[in-house]
């Protein structure tokens, strides 16, 4: 342990001169027409030093069991340039609202001290009143105590509708006190380092800087070169104090960072805790010179077992944009001014999704061509030392309210802690992912490629259209083992081939065709029921149905697929022995008709099972002509077979 030397300084004594606080105060703001759900920031700039102690909603509709928290932001100063930032934000209340047209009181203390000259920000998310006709920055109210200003908000409506604003005032009530007294209080505010968050996957060392700020929040000013004792504890244990000097006045409000002189040795074990302690003659209020951080080394809210699932019901709350524990929101991508992410939960609690909405104010147009760039959604750490065949699994869906429309496209990003880099497009489908009016299909990505490793999923959604309201969705997120599927996986958009409707067959994993998971598939069915063949590829193309022995891997032919039928290829043909052809489309006689795709690109056949003995009966797969009736290229579609129980 070390200990810097010892400073011979003269104690400055302070004098606390006690008043009565003055009766509570309100300042109103702008009561608009409408009530939203939702996201809020503003400022509240004091002209006298005061404590905000509630906040009061206005709406125009009659709401229950809404949930509501309120946020300051840690430094004083405005929202602008930190609302992404979840490191700026402290909760101070989060409670259960209901409430009808009028003043709804969210809280009765929210103890948020700002002295005179300082702007302190706010965040809210629950029942809100935004009244759009006031410009982002503008004073939305004001009286001899403080200034309200206007702020950007994301809002939905009481009834659900989304609605993202840009400029936005509050529609309430502000409740504060105004304090006439004189006091020293010194308060250690934050830890500045070493900070291990929820999506910090990098492990502690021997000598990590530990720093802490401390504040002002007294209403005199400490003078240039008070002594302030800084000790740190770890693991329980004395670890370090520095005698410091302050260089220079701390008024009213005002912080100091101070970096402690020796470095933790967190890298042993994996959890640690931190006390530190500033101390300063004449506080009155030495309660809150104390601050304890626990941290552990590989990150916070690491993902260490498999199989692992987020439902994405420890959601904060319906509506909020404050994604689960150890998910956040990249404040760094374009979205724009409001985060774009959404999460809800259905009436029932089964389904809780992450919705899209643009603002209504601006049209993304990104061509599908380009990387989808401007939503990212970021996961937990996610460890996969022991994994063998890790994989993810997820169910999506989407909801646009233009028919005609293209859907939503989302590709999802692989960060690898290993070599800190990002593999760009581990899922990116050529094909669209959503369908409209709220469908949902499950897609399944392998992750082999990242046994051993530890990694980060990062969901991006490609909106490539110019309109206010899309709504995508994923939900269930899996990262689990997964069973050798070497057969070939569904070509979205290219030849796809499904046997028995979309539900029937799975491979290995239990995984449908249509989760393009690996081959081959298997479909059971009874003799006298009905069997259904599916083709899907471009419009009038022929297809060749063909059958043979399941051989996963038989062979691979460049741009076309994978052949999992057959033996070993023929040595002058390259094509696998045993491989026989049922239906020929392009065939201008005979079943030519029967086996072209329609003008849609779709191909639907149906079949009665004979009485056939039980066990594997045939293995099917299909080539479907890409490129015009004559077919300068095929396109193979998933080996599926077809056993009698």
């Amino acid at each position: 342990m070390r200990t810097k030397s010892q400073l011979a300084l003269a104690v400055v004594a302070f004098v606390l001169v006690a008043m009565p606080l003055r009766g509570q105060s309100i300042l109103s703001g702008p009561t608009g027409t409408v009530g939203y759900l939702g996201i809020y920031y503003f400022d509240l700039e004091a002209a006298k030093h005061l404590t905000v102690i509630g906040f009061e909603v206005y709406t125009t509709t009659s709401f229950t069991n809404q949930t509501v928290s309120v946020w300051k932001k840690k430094d004083f100063g405005s929202y602008v340039n930190d609302q992404f930032d979840p490191h700026a934000w402290e909760l101070l209340v989060t409670k259960s609202l209901s409430g009808s047209s009028g003043y709804t009181l969210i809280s009765t203390w929210l103890n948020a001290v700002i002295p005179a000259g300082e702007t302190q920000a706010f965040m809210i998310q629950g029942p809100c009143k935004c009244d759009l006709t006031i410009p982002t920055g503008a004073v939305a109210a004001s009286n001899a105590d403080l200034t309200l200003y206007s702020g950007v908000g994301n809002g939905i409506s009481l009834v659900g509708f989304h609605s993202p604003t840009a400029n936005v005032g509050w529609g309430g009530r502000v409740r504060y006190n105004v304090h006439n007294l004189v006091s020293v209080d010194l308060t250690l505010d934050s830890f500045v380092s070493p900070v291990v968050d929820d999506f910090d996957c990098a492990g502690l060392g021997n000598s990590e800087v530990v720093a802490v700020k401390v504040r002002n929040k007294g209403t005199t000013a400490i003078p240039a070169g008070s002594l302030i004792p800084f000790a740190l504890d770890v693991d329980g244990q004395p670890y370090v104090t520095d005698l410091v000097l302050t260089p220079s006045a701390l008024a009213p409000g005002d912080t100091y960072v101070h970096t402690f002189s020796i470095g933790a040795d967190l890298s042993n074990g994996f959890n640690h805790t931190l006390k530190a302690t500033a101390s300063l003659g004449g506080d009155v209020s030495v309660g809150n010179d104390q601050l304890t951080l626990a941290v552990q080394a590989g990150g916070k809210n690491r993902v260490t077992t498999l199989p692992w699932l987020e439902d994405f019901e420890s959601a904060p709350m319906a509506g909020s944009t404050a994604p689960p524990v150890g998910w956040y929101q990249d404040p760094n991508d374009s979205a724009g001014p409001i985060n774009q992410w959404w999460f809800t939960k259905s009436a029932n609690g089964s389904l809780s999704g992450i919705y899209a909405s643009l603002p209504s104010t601006t049209s993304y147009t990104i061509p599908a061509s380009t990387t989808p760039a401007p939503m990212r959604l970021v996961s937990p750490c996610i460890d996969l030392g022991t994994a063998i065949n890790p994989r993810l699994r997820f169910g999506g869906g989407g909801y646009i309210n233009y028919q005609s429309l293209p859907d939503a496209l989302m590709q999802i990003d692989v960060i690898r802690m290993s070599t800190g880099t990002i593999d760009v497009g581990v899922y990116n489908p050529q094909y669209k992912l959503w369908f409209i009016n709220g469908d949902f299909q499950q897609v399944a990505v392998e992750l082999g490629a990242y046994a051993g490793d530890v990694i980060q999923l990062v969901f991006r959604l490609d909106l490539s259209i110019g309109y206010p309201v899309v709504g995508p969705f994923f939900d269930n997120v899996i990262i689990e083992e997964s069973a050798a599927t070497p057969g070939q996986s569904i070509q979205r958009g290219l030849a796809e081939f499904y046997l028995d409707g979309y539900f029937n067959a799975l491979n290995a994993n239990d995984d449908p065709p249509y989760m393009q998971s690996g081959g081959p598939y298997f479909v059971s069915m009874a003799a006298g029921s009905q069997l259904s063949f599916d083709f899907f590829g471009l419009p009038n193309q022929p297809v060749l149905l063909l059958t043979g022995p399941l051989n996963p891997v038989a062979a691979t032919y460049p741009n076309i697929g994978q052949m999992d039928i057959g033996g070993s290829p023929d040595p002058a043909t390259g094509i696998p022995v045993g491989v026989q052809l049922i239906a020929d489309g392009t065939d201008p006689n005979g079943l030519n008709p029967l086996f072209l795709l329609d003008s849609t690109g779709n191909l639907a056949l149906w079949f009665t099972i004979p009485g056939l003995p039980a066990g594997p009966y045939a293995t099917f797969q299909a080539a479907i002509y890409t490129n015009g009736v004559n077919g300068s290229w095929v396109a193979l579609s998933e080996a599926i077979r077809l056993d009698i129980q």
